[in-house]
């Protein structure tokens, strides 16, 4: 549910682009990118939908966006992590197509990173705690296979760890984004960064630029701070694409077709 939100931030914003489903298949959900997405996350707030549309005073009138950022934030605090509020009154988008998805690869390093935040008005700050959301969730092998056994910045227990999630470079296994908890909103993320245990070449490469260190060691060492800004960044990445009826929005009826 986590990644679910965040991936329909980062693509259109939070509009709820991503739970269109288009019928020839060209749609954001089955992207590449989106192939660890569960139905469990979409069946969730299509649950949460049905249900306050049953009231005749609510029909219509709760977007599919604003309760798929209600269910992440409830994700999240069920899973351990901080209570937050969510700003409310996004409008639903029409339009979902693979080649609209763009968010940042595994692949990416520190000036990638932050080259892609701030096209969103989001600091270096904002996205080492937005990353912070990797502390659940999992990747398939062809998001990291590549690193097991060729990057020297894995730690050696940890790559044969993944060899037997991930038989050959990149098979077609899986593997938590935080094998220490993978269940609990926790900063363990960051301090399997500083022993060289983050999955992707992205989350590592957190810890290995200097600019981005001394954060990681901040939330590493104080789960309160990285709970404050996670909390704080999650607000201002809702704001980012947030859609009106102005600019083309609606509530959809039914989050997995326009009305």
């Amino acid at each position: 549910m986590i990644g679910l939100l965040v991936m329909n931030r980062l693509i259109k914003g939070c509009d709820a682009s991503i739970m269109l489903i288009n019928p020839d298949g060209d749609d954001e959900w089955r992207s590449l990118d989106g192939i660890t997405l569960k139905p469990e996350g979409f069946n969730t707030v299509m649950s949460a939908k049905a249900a306050v549309d049953s009231d005749p005073q609510c029909r219509n009138m709760v977007s599919c966006a604003d309760i798929l950022a209600l269910a992440a934030r409830d994700a999240v605090f069920l899973s351990g992590g901080p209570d937050y509020q969510v700003e409310l009154g996004r409008y639903d988008g029409r339009v979902s197509t693979e080649a609209s998805v763009l968010i940042p690869h595994g692949s990416f390093d520190l000036d990638q990173l932050n080259g892609f935040f701030s096209g969103l008005g989001l600091s270096q700050a904002d996205m080492i705690a937005l990353s912070g959301a990797h502390t659940i969730g999992a990747a398939s092998c062809g998001f990291f296979g590549y690193r097991v056994g060729a990057d020297a910045a894995m730690d050696p227990a940890f790559a044969d760890q993944l060899r037997g999630s991930c038989p050959g470079a990149a098979g077609g296994g899986f593997a938590f984004l935080d094998a220490a908890t993978p269940l609990r909103f926790d900063n363990e993320y960051y301090r399997n960064l500083r022993a060289g245990r983050g999955l992707l070449a992205s989350d590592q490469a957190l810890y290995a630029d200097a600019r981005s260190r001394g954060t990681v060691d901040r939330y590493a060492a104080d789960q309160g701070a990285f709970f404050d800004d996670f909390a704080a960044a999650m607000t201002r990445l809702g704001r980012v694409g947030v859609r009106t009826a102005d600019d083309g929005g609606e509530v959809r009826r039914d989050c997995r077709f326009p009305n």
